[in-house]
């Protein structure tokens, strides 16, 4: 068949394979800091013309380009795939043992910022692309690429792109980034992602920072935020703004069933993370719906002062924390963030400047839609395992882009990463067995969707 070639086609070729995914970590690009994304957009553009797309790319205003690019295979079915080229900073340096963008080949691996998120992944997508024209066998299924840069950022531009352009993306399914190979080989596949709110909290006071011993003598910036933040989540982790809870629903009979048939690895993630014990006691099936159907309350980040080595006394001036809440359906970020600015008021802390950093709302896909049979089939078939199948993911992507506002079904967990990439962080890499089972997962998922109709 078809299929079993462009897939032979896959596992032909692995040493162009890798080099692509080099050429592509080779590149910097930082959204965070303006480097290396024009370079880096021109060679995507590239790279999507060399498997015979049609690519146009446009910026919503001063944004990074976005390009769009059309495979138009003359099929009654289209397969709708998201990317973004952009990559966090590979600070700390010190931690990394490879290169971050020397795309190394170590111990049947590719290390490099970006080989996990998302340039590994997003090359795959185009060796499965190109598998069937090159192995001699029509493509089945239409292709659409939508690709950013700037998702490491907050992907702000997107939302417009997306609405100025919905009838252009249409489509039967939706591809999107985040594919995990768990420690027992099943491949995790998500079907929605939590939202994000992310605000800052600021408190001003002097004109200046103050010797400590006049501490008495002012109201301290610091010890007002603490005080603020202190009001908001107790110690048991319930958050006591007022309407936090209310659009948050407990998972259906369904999820609930999947939840308990795709436990987590929790010795894994204890490991992984090295604690000896999760949140409040938590495990099973309360650890999985904490995880994936409450949302969150993070303290990400204080600053305030002094925090060298040895002393300095002084009352900072100011002080700020950074805080995301992560969202579950039907949750939205700035109502959200109206309750914090409510719960701040209410509690006499007007002195405390909130500012929304970051809005994103979530996303998810129907469990019951065709298209999770079909992933999970074509992953049954390639993998030789059955998936784990989880409603949602614990973070946040502007997932809700195709399965919300496009309403097309969408599926994050093809691809090519593993429990053990370190994406975000120092000796970020992804495994090439996995790089080509990836692959061979997304072409067996353009045969069976052209299957059915």
């Amino acid at each position: 068949m078809d299929v079993e070639r462009a897939r032979a086609y896959v596992r032909e070729n692995v040493d162009r394979w890798v080099a692509g995914v080099q050429r592509l970590v080779r590149q910097p690009s930082i959204s965070a800091q303006h480097v290396g994304i024009l370079e880096t957009a021109a060679l995507i553009r590239q790279e999507m013309e060399r498997v015979g797309a049609h690519v146009c790319e446009e910026r919503v205003g001063d944004g990074h380009p976005i390009l769009y690019g059309e495979i138009d295979a003359g099929q009654s079915q289209t397969v709708l795939i998201y990317g973004h080229y952009d990559v966090q900073p590979p600070d700390p340096l010190a931690e990394w043992t490879h290169d971050p963008f020397g795309g190394e080949v170590a111990d049947g691996a590719i290390y490099g910022r970006g080989a996990a998120d998302e340039k590994g992944e997003f090359f795959s997508r185009l060796a499965a692309v190109e598998a069937y024209p090159a192995s001699g066998c029509p493509l089945p299924v239409n292709v659409k690429f939508l690709v950013e840069g700037e998702e490491e950022i907050g992907s702000p531009s997107l939302e417009a792109y997306v609405r100025r352009h919905a009838d252009r993306l249409r489509a039967d399914a939706g591809i999107w980034e985040g594919g995990f190979k768990q420690r027992n080989g099943r491949i995790d596949l998500s079907f929605g992602n939590r939202g994000i709110c992310y605000v800052e909290l600021r408190c001003r006071g002097m004109k200046t920072d103050l010797h400590s011993g006049r501490g008495g003598l002012v109201t301290q910036p610091a010890w007002r935020l603490l005080h603020a933040l202190a009001t908001m989540r107790d110690q048991d982790g319930r958050v006591q703004i007022a309407g936090f809870y209310d659009e948050v629903k407990p998972p259906t009979a369904y999820e609930d069933t999947l939840l308990r048939e795709n436990p987590l690895d929790e010795d894994a993630y204890r490991e992984q993370l090295g604690i000896t014990q999760f949140a409040r006691g938590l495990v099973g099936l309360d650890l999985q719906r904490e995880h994936l159907f409450q949302p969150t309350f993070t303290i990400c980040g204080m600053l305030a002062g002094y925090t060298g080595r040895g002393m300095k006394t002084v009352v900072p001036r100011e002080a700020t924390v950074k805080l995301d809440c992560r969202l579950v359906p039907d949750m939205d970020p700035r109502r959200t963030f109206e309750r914090i600015q409510a719960h701040l008021h209410r509690h006499g802390f007007d002195d405390v400047e909130a500012t929304l950093v970051s809005a994103t709302p979530p996303g998810q896909t129907s469990l019951q839609d065709r298209f999770v049979t079909v992933v999970a089939g074509a992953a049954r078939t390639v993998y030789g395992v059955d998936p784990e199948l989880r409603p949602r993911f614990g973070g946040s992507t502007p997932m809700y882009v195709f399965n919300k506002l496009l309403g097309v079904p969408t599926v994050a967990g093809v691809g090519v990463r593993w429990y053990g990439c370190n994406y975000h962080a120092p000796n970020e890499n992804i495994r090439i067995e996995d790089f080509v089972q990836g692959t061979e997962h997304l072409v067996q998922i353009f045969w069976d969707l052209a299957q059915r109709p």
